[in-house]
Parts: C-alpha cells; sequence; structure tokens
C-alpha cells in the first residue's frame, strides 16, 4: 500500500497554506509526483477550494488526492453544546485520516501553520511499529537540551496535534472516528479532565488536541514519541541557543507571522510567492 501526507485545507487557510506548500517541496523533491506517496489535502465540505487554487497546486505536484470532510459537520450539534472555542470546528476535519488508513501504510499529519525546514523522508523510513508517533507538547519553562530530545523524562502522556504520524494497524483501522468524537464528548467533565491538556486548563480548552489525547488513552493505542524537532514550537525556544534550520518542522504556533510577528524564514517564503 502506499503512504501519504495529509493536511488541511481550505479558502480560509490558503494564504498561509501555501507558505507550508513550498516550504515542504522545495526540501522534499523526493516526494513530488512519486507514484508510491500520494499528497492529500482534507477540505471542509461546506468550503471547498476553487478551482484555480486546486489547478495552483495540481501545477506544482500530481500525485495530489482532494478528499472532502463531513466529521466538522456531523459532528456540530455536540461540538456546539460542549466547546466555547475561538478555534474553527474545521480542525476536526483533521480526523479524517483515521477513515483513510485503511488504504495506507503510514499517513503523516501536518498542521497548514508550519514550516518544513529540511527533508522528512525518513518519517516514512522508519520501522515505527505503533499506533501513532506524535511529539510531546511543552511548555515555555521545558529544559530542551537538544532538537533530538523526545522528551521522554516529561511524566505525561500528551501530544501535539500539529504533527502526527497514523499507522496501519488492526487498532487504528477499526476506529469508528465520527462515533469516538461523539463519545468522547458526551463522557462527563470530570471523567474528560483526565485527560486535560500540560497547561492545566480544563478537557476542551485545546479542542481537538484534548479530544485525540482522550482518544488515545481510552483506546489505548500504542504511542512512540518523537524528537521535537518534527514539532519545533516557534515562540518557545531560545533561538540563540539553538539553530532553528536544524529543525524538521517548526510550529508556528500562537505567534503567526502573518499576524505580523516575523520569522525570517517564514517571510522569506513568503515574499517569494505569488499571492492571488
Amino acid at each position: 500500500m502506499k503512504k501519504a501526507i495529509a493536511t488541511l485545507i481550505d479558502d480560509h487557510s490558503f494564504l498561509y497554506w501555501k507558505v507550508f506548500f513550498k516550504s515542504f517541496l522545495n526540501n522534499n523533491s523526493w516526494f513530488i509526483n512519486n507514484p508510491d506517496y500520494d499528497f492529500i489535502l482534507i477540505e471542509p465540505e461546506l468550503n471547498t477550494l476553487s478551482n484555480d487554487k486546486k489547478n495552483f497546486i495540481r501545477n506544482n505536484i500530481n500525485n495530489v488526492k482532494f478528499i472532502q470532510s463531513k466529521i466538522s459537520n456531523n459532528i456540530k450539534p455536540i461540538y456546539d453544546d460542549f466547546f466555547k472555542s475561538w478555534i474553527s470546528i474545521v480542525v476536526f476535519n483533521k480526523f479524517e485520516i483515521f477513515n483513510l488508513i485503511k488504504d495506507y501504510d503510514r499517513i503523516v499529519f501536518f498542521d497548514g501553520d508550519i514550516l518544513c525546514m529540511n527533508s522528512i523522508e525518513e518519517l516514512f523510513n522508519q520501522n515505527y511499529i505503533e499506533d501513532m508517533c506524535i511529539c510531546k507538547e511543552y511548555k515555555e519553562y521545558t529544559e530542551i537540551t537538544s532538537l533530538d530530545d523526545d522528551l521522554s523524562e516529561l511524566n505525561y502522556s500528551y501530544g501535539n496535534t500539529g504533527f502526527f504520524i497514523l499507522n496501519h494497524n488492526t487498532t487504528t483501522i477499526n476506529i469508528n472516528i465520527e462515533q469516538e468524537i461523539k463519545n468522547i464528548l458526551n463522557l462527563d467533565i470530570n471523567e474528560l479532565n483526565k485527560f486535560k491538556n500540560v497547561y492545566g486548563g480544563e478537557f476542551g480548552s485545546f479542542q481537538e488536541q484534548d479530544v485525540l489525547n482522550a482518544l488515545i488513552n481510552i483506546n489505548n493505542l500504542t504511542i512512540k514519541y518523537l524528537p521535537i524537532k518534527y514539532n519545533a514550537f516557534n515562540f518557545l525556544f531560545d533561538w540563540n541557543k539553538f539553530n532553528y534550520k536544524e529543525a524538521s518542522i517548526i510550529h508556528l504556533c500562537t505567534l503567526k507571522p502573518w499576524m505580523n510577528y516575523g520569522l525570517i524564514e517564514w517571510c522569506k517564503y513568503y515574499n517569494d510567492l505569488e499571492i492571488d
């Protein structure tokens, strides 16, 4: 079976998503038009891309698949009852990869607010046998000694969903993801707070990230925690101590360059683009 990269896309996010797209293409020539891999773009059912944007993508890479997800639409009634969040419900469409994994050996998921700094080919070549691979969420006071640190010394199991890997295992291919999400959101809040995020907020404050971590625990998924170079948060690092160019992925969380919080490399890619 093939392997794939997957990400969310819609008209709202297309401008900054193009920067991720270009940074990925610039550092992963091995992937472009490779018949053994698919580039999966998950669109919300009610906000699909225009044809000109799809053509822009196809002109750069032909092993691309557009998948419309109904997940956010189907969970909306229970979502509206549960969440009071600024984050859009469309982020739940990333769970679509649980429906797709039946047809792939491995799917590597990325949010659109990232910069790909180096090749990620090794993520497909490593013999990860676990159900999922993910990087731990970490706080600004976490003592990080190296970008190769997997934070195994931290005594909690809570991952950041800006990047994760789903493998084709017996457990993962049998998950009914929409039902799992609904089951989780129907649990008592005291039960859910067992899975709350490392910042101490009530369950749900990190929305789909809290839900994925609950799903991992409830279904006893096996997890491998990967080095933080695959999900290096842009605002938590002392970049005088670490060379950001040695990270594989920089995750532009909270402080977004397109909201006037600069990161030189992002600006370079942005300036090179022909923005519609």
